[in-house]
């Protein structure tokens, strides 16, 4: 059967990174057949109409996990054809939140996903002391270059060549959101410029009430700023952080106590600019297939 496809949506050209959980509940057609829920609307000049109850069409909720974000869904479905309307959570690590907190929130965003996320070697700010990296994505296999378009959280880990040295460093990870609003969002800086000197600084975009800070798992210290000896060798540098609203946020980086060009910076730098966010929260979907009518509607925003 040639089925024509009509899609508004977006492509990623390296990689993309989705994972799905589902939990669903399929309940028995209503005996009586009255309409409780329905769908109708037009594409193009065919109409199309659902409720819920009426010629086998019922309803179905469920929720799954698209790119670390849970998705709220509803579907009304009668035979092979369904509709189905979604909404992506955006009140991501709040604690005890919910998708009904959305409020006003609640919307359209735009379509046109720009790029969220680029790391190569050329982008560091030590790229000159750097011969290669490495990076993975949630478990995925490592590559040199890493763009994201698709909003979500992401755990994005590196390792890093340094020149001179034919083996690589440690491996650090990072948890990263894109495209959403980020209720614990904070940048770890690092200054080199003292040689066996661990010199960090957290930036935070909302207010804190604590920071610990861990070198290679060992907690040394509290505070905003980080001024630790260093001995030789390779160390991870960690930050947790206590947010006001409720979030705890972890990152660290990689430091060296031997030579000063040999870190690797927070992976959050090489996210959207945090001074202009374009947010996905409660993204919706809208999803249409009708077998019958040899037509598949699919629309994202």
């Amino acid at each position: 059967m040639n089925i024509k496809k009509y899609i508004l949506y977006f492509a990623l050209p390296l990689l993309v990174f989705s994972g799905c959980k589902k939990e669903e509940i399929e309940p028995d057609v209503p005996a009586d057949e009255v309409p409780v829920f329905r769908v109708s609307g037009a594409i193009g000049s065919m109409p199309l109409a659902f409720d819920a109850g009426v010629d086998g069409a019922y309803l179905t909720s469920f929720t799954e996990m698209v790119n670390g974000v849970e998705k709220f869904s509803g579907k009304i479905i009668q035979g092979d054809n369904f509709v189905e309307f979604g909404i992506y959570n955006g009140n991501l690590f709040l604690p005890s939140s919910n998708i009904l907190q959305a409020g006003l929130e609640l919307g359209l965003s735009n379509s046109t996903l720009p790029e969220l996320f680029r790391l190569n070697k050329d982008l560091l700010s030590n790229a000159g002391s750097v011969s290669d990296i490495d990076i993975s994505v949630d478990g995925n296999d490592a590559v040199n270059e890493l763009i994201i378009y698709e909003p979500g959280i992401y755990e994005i880990c590196v390792k890093v060549y340094f020149i001179g040295s034919s083996q690589a460093t440690q491996e650090i990870c990072n948890t990263v959101i894109l495209g959403y609003r980020n209720h614990g969002n904070f940048l770890l800086q690092y200054d080199s410029s003292l040689l066996g000197i661990a010199q960090a600084s957290v930036s935070a975009m909302a207010q804190v009430n604590e920071v610990k800070w861990y070198i290679d798992e060992k907690f040394v210290s509290s505070g905003t700023t980080l001024i630790q000896p260093l001995d030789i060798g390779e160390h991870i540098i960690a930050a947790e952080v206590f947010f006001s609203n409720g979030v705890v946020a972890r990152r660290e980086m990689l430091v060296s106590g031997k030579t000063p060009n040999a870190y690797f910076e927070d992976i959050a730098v090489f996210a959207e600019p945090i001074d202009t966010p374009q947010y996905r929260d409660f993204k919706i979907l809208i999803l249409a297939v009708f077998q019958s009518k040899n037509l598949l509607l699919k629309f994202i925003s």
